[in-house]
């Protein structure tokens, strides 16, 4: 066969339950693969041959990524005492080189071995640590980079084309230091991969010109799979943000840990790798998401991106399950606290507080004009010159300004709320009798009190004619 035409695969699980995987020998500076069939031992083939799909190989030592440390690899496999007892190594493992809060730092550990068994799962979540210069960020990343499956560590700078291409080529976990992603154009896009790589089969498309620079050609990446990342502050895309299990990194002084990563940390990082290996074997395939396991948490975006973290904690022990759940019923109340901050959730309660009283309600209309002198009246000296203040009306509406926000404005953070809106010759409004249970989710979500609205009878009312339709949204469509 020749060179071009090998299949060259790091890591591959077959239809027949057939597990192959790329090792790297450091000290013969040579890869094979490691073969295991579902019972026995793995076993180190040169190539893995399938009826159906033909020859694979393992991507040679050569590869720059191999041959540059770009990404890590297992030696091997080796066995282990049982599940919890490699849990307690990589978890002292970790401890021994960061000092991390006891609550993340379990966190931390049961995300490595998720990492070993993502591909069983269709979400994922995404473990991030934020602080200033001098947390522990980098040296967070460089254990975890040392423990985790198919690890590779790019930094907060790198090309829009090598983060789509190597997530495809690699399908591994991707750490990345400095990804503070905010309005630049290649943020946006790396943005968008982090976006997409939250979810099984939704692949990142792009376009490139071909070779003449004729024509385009449309190209998929696969990104899915585990990501961690360190920051100095939080994503302003929401959608992002919420993917993410993130604890704030304190300045630490006078801490008894290595300042420099020994020969030592290589040599048992490397030795836990092969265990996670065999962990690998004897779970890829057994693995099944299992949504009792998130007891207790409410948020439908929270339970999606945590329950590949709950269901391997379980594996793990029952007790690091207790862990886990606990640290995500704060992190949940957390989420309600910071919803609770955002201007969203200002603009709801005025919502709220009109229905209540059902004054300022026109034929079961709620008009933007109204949310906003509410909220110019409650919230006025809150939203000072120094938060930026919306002046303006909406066209044809009023020639009213809100000291605080423009009907406009408050319009534009209805719909992010997932209120949808109707027009007429008074101008946008929300229709009460089909949005009021979308008002009951929202004020649940955000801790807020439930609207108790009794309609007012009129031959206006009986339709009203809605942009996106008269369906009631769906209490876990809401948009974050």
């Amino acid at each position: 066969m020749k060179e071009q035409d090998k299949k060259y695969i790091f890591s591959k699980v077959f239809c027949n339950g057939d597990i192959v995987e790329t090792v790297y020998n450091p000290e013969t500076y040579e890869t094979n693969f490691l073969v295991y069939h579902g019972d026995g031992e793995p076993k180190f083939e040169d190539k893995y041959s399938n009826e159906k799909e033909g020859d694979f190989f393992p991507v040679p030592a050569s590869n720059h990524l191999i041959l540059k440390q770009f990404i890590q690899l297992a030696s091997g496999f080796k066995q282990y005492a049982g599940n919890s007892q490699l849990f307690q190594e990589v978890r002292d493992f970790i401890a021994q080189y960061m000092k991390l809060p006891d609550s993340f730092l379990t966190i931390a550990a049961v995300y490595v071995f998720l990492t070993w068994t993502y591909d069983c799962f269709s979400a994922l979540g995404y473990l991030r640590v934020i602080g200033t210069f001098g947390t522990g960020k980098s040296r967070f990343l460089q254990i975890m980079n040392r423990l985790c499956y198919r690890s590779f560590a790019a930094s907060g700078v790198i090309s829009n084309s090598a983060v789509f291409r190597t997530n495809d080529f690699i399908q591994g976990t991707m750490l990345m230091d400095e990804a503070d992603y905010k309005n630049s154009d290649m943020s946006s896009q790396i943005v968008k991969n982090l976006n997409s790589g939250h979810t099984k089969n939704s692949p990142a498309v792009r376009m490139r010109p071909n070779a003449n620079e004729t024509t385009w050609i449309t190209e998929a990446f696969n990104v899915f799979g585990p990501k961690i990342l360190a920051s100095r502050e939080r994503f302003e895309d929401e959608a992002l943000e919420s993917r993410c299990l993130t604890v704030q990194l304190l300045p630490l002084r006078n801490i008894k840990r290595p300042i420099h990563l020994t020969n030592e940390f290589e040599a048992k990082a490397a030795e836990l790798r092969n265990k996670l290996m065999s962990f690998r074997f004897d779970h890829r395939n057994k693995i099944i998401a299992d949504e009792d396991t998130l007891e207790g948490i409410e948020f439908p975006r929270l339970q999606q991106s945590a329950l590949a973290l709950t269901t391997v904690a379980k594996i793990l022990g029952d007790d690091v399950l207790s862990e886990v759940l606990k640290f995500l019923r704060s992190y949940e109340r957390e989420l309600t606290l910071v919803q609770r901050q955002d201007i969203k959730a200002d603009i709801l309660e005025c919502i709220l507080g009109l229905v209540k009283n059902n004054s300022t309600t026109t034929h079961n209309k709620m008009y933007m004009l109204d949310i906003s002198r509410e909220f110019d009246r409650r919230y006025y000296n809150e939203y000072d010159d120094s938060h930026g203040k919306h002046y303006g009306a909406e066209n044809g509406a009023s020639s009213y300004k809100s000291g605080a926000i423009s009907a406009k404005r408050v319009g534009t953070y209805v719909e992010k709320l997932g209120i949808r809106k109707a027009h007429d010759g008074g101008g946008f409004y929300i229709p009460l009798p089909q949005e009021i249970n979308t008002l009951e989710a929202l004020a649940d979500r955000y801790g807020l009190e439930k609207p108790i609205w009794a309609p007012k009878h009129s031959k206006n009312n009986l339709e009203l004619p809605l942009n996106g339709g008269s369906d009631t949204i769906n209490p876990e469509d809401i948009p974050f």
